[in-house]
Order: C-alpha cells, then sequence, then structure tokens
C-alpha cells in the first residue's frame, strides 16, 4: 500500500535522495501503520558517557553512576517505503551541557524534545538499511528479527548474520490500559559516512501500555560482538519498565541539525564496520539535498 500523507506531513514535502544503489527515496518517511515493544534498563552513566561523540550530548542520569539504555523491538507493517522489522539500543540523553541532576535530570527529559541516542541499530532488508545509512545517518546492519505473541507477551530473538544479539520478551498490556499520546522527539545518531552526529525531528501518534519492575520485561543476550558492547554498557538484570505499544504512526524527517564529531573514535565494533562500508549519496536532479 502507498502511504502520501501521515500526521498531516506529505511524502516528498522535504525532497528527494538519490541512493547509492540507483533508487529514490522521498523525505520525510511515512510510516502509517507498526507495532512496536521495548524495555528500559539501567547501564553505567560513565561507560554511557564515553559513547557520546560530543558534549553537547549527555546521558540522561537517574541516580549516581546510572543511566538509561532503551531496547526496542518495531515491524513498520504500511510505510512509504518497503515494510520491514527493526530493533534498536538507545540511550536517553539531553542536549545540554549542564550538570546532571538524578531525578530532575530525568524530569527534565520527559519534558523536553532531546530525546535519544541510537547506539545500536539493525533492519532485516536493504532498502530500510541504505536509506537509514545515507540519508538518516544510522549505522544499519542487516539483522533477523523473529516475533512471537501470546495472549500474555510479546517477544522477538534478533540475530545477525547467524549469530545471536538478544532475545527480549515485554509484558503485553491489556488493551483498556492502552493509553493514547501525540509525540515529537528527536534520534540522535553518529553517521557512519562523514563522522557527525545528526539531529533527526520525529512526530508520532501511538496507543502505547506500560508495566513496571522487573517482572515487566526479560532481556537474554547473545553471543554476537553487539551483544558483547550491551554487556559492555553494565546493563542491569532487570528491568525498570516495559512498553507494548500495538499501533504507532510516525514521520521521520531529514537531519535538521548536524555537529562534526572530529577525530573521535567510536568504541562500537559495528559502527566502525559500518564506516567502512557506506557510500555518500548525491544530490538529486529535482533539487533534493542528500542528507
Amino acid at each position: 500500500m502507498t502511504v502520501h500523507t501521515v500526521l498531516g506531513q506529505d511524502s516528498g514535502s522535504q525532497g528527494k535522495t538519490d541512493l547509492s544503489d540507483g533508487t529514490t527515496v522521498e523525505m520525510p518517511l511515512l510510516t502509517r501503520r507498526a507495532r512496536s515493544f521495548a524495555a528500559v534498563f539501567g547501564i553505567s552513566s560513565a561507560r554511557a558517557s564515553a559513547l557520546m561523540p560530543t558534549s553537547r550530548l549527555r546521558p540522561v542520569i537517574i541516580r549516581p553512576g546510572r543511566a538509561l539504555a532503551i531496547i526496542q523491538i518495531m515491524e513498520y507493517l504500511e510505510k512509504s517505503i518497503e515494510p520491514y522489522r527493526e530493533f534498536t539500543v538507545s540511550i536517553p540523553v539531553r542536549r545540554d551541557s549542564r550538570v546532571a541532576l538524578p531525578f530532575y535530570d530525568l524530569a527534565g527529559w520527559a519534558r523536553s524534545r532531546s530525546g535519544i541516542y541510537i547506539t545500536h541499530i539493525g533492519v532485516d532488508n536493504h532498502q530500510a538499511q541504505i536509506v537509514g545509512r545515507e540519508v538518516l545517518g544510522f549505522p544499519k546492519v542487516l539483522s533477523d528479527v523473529q516475533f512471537h505473541s501470546t495472549p500474555t507477551s510479546h517477544s522477538a530473538e534478533v540475530t545477525v548474520g547467524g549469530a545471536s544479539v538478544l532475545t527480549l520478551s515485554v509484558r503485553r498490556a491489556a488493551e483498556r490500559r492502552l493509553a493514547s499520546r501525540q509525540l515529537d522527539f528527536y534520534c540522535h545518531s553518529l553517521s557512519p559516512i562523514d563522522n557527525k552526529v545528526l539531529y533527526i525531528p520525529y512526530q508520532s501518534e501511538s496507543s502505547a501500555g506500560f508495566a513496571l519492575g522487573t517482572r515487566s520485561a526479560r532481556l537474554h543476550l547473545g553471543d554476537h560482538p553487539i551483544a558483547r558492547e550491551i554487556r559492555d554498557l553494565d546493563i542491569a538484570n532487570g528491568a525498570l519498565i516495559g512498553v507494548d505499544i500495538p499501533q504507532y504512526a510516525l514521520v521521520s524527517n531529514r537531519p535538521d541539525g548536524a555537529i562534526d564529531a572530529g577525530a573521535w573514535r567510536d568504541p562500537r565494533h559495528e559502527y566502525r564496520t559500518a564506516r567502512a562500508t557506506v557510500t555518500r549519496p548525491s544530490a538529486s536532479a529535482d533539487g533534493g539535498e542528500s542528507a
């Protein structure tokens, strides 16, 4: 199904980009129908800070020495490009240089549009990978994401190159507990093309349910290098929050800001691998700019 308008935004209103595989993508990307589930875990704030390529991004601190990581599974069912499945690992961040104060830091983040910094991201088709890398600056890897649902939970198994990355299971929300909300937010990512931190604005409308505590979600990490990098964040054994999002719509805009990371060297193995293999896209003939 062709998707032309979502949340008042039209496909192609931000121009086109010619991709390195000879295809063209119109921006913004529009998602009319998708589903997702996620879990929030505590991680080391020092190790989270070590992944920030600029001092303008600072991990949200929940208590001394601890920050947050979000592990999320998505399935895009109706989109302006081919449908696909995706997993992400991200760190909630503030876009300022003020001293972090636990609790107040989290409360301020929840009220702002600071957003998240993507540390790992994988998709299950080539089109989504190349658009993510060349337009949005995401170091996407090809992965396999297998969904499983029961009356009480959703789960997904993620593998890359046949090696296990993770298995995530989240408690399913009762329909009566779902709440609708609209949210504008930012994703931040270090582009594998030119080593710049990109600011990518999103608009969303979702129906979601939340569960608190260690019984809200379960995470098992595999033996792929991505799994080892997640472990290196000193990720907690139990979840803080589980999130079930059975339906959402999303607008993925062109980046509206960038910071040069200079000679900063990213410790993520998969990022360095992606950076060595991507190709810079070209501007399209109708005046759309590459990102």
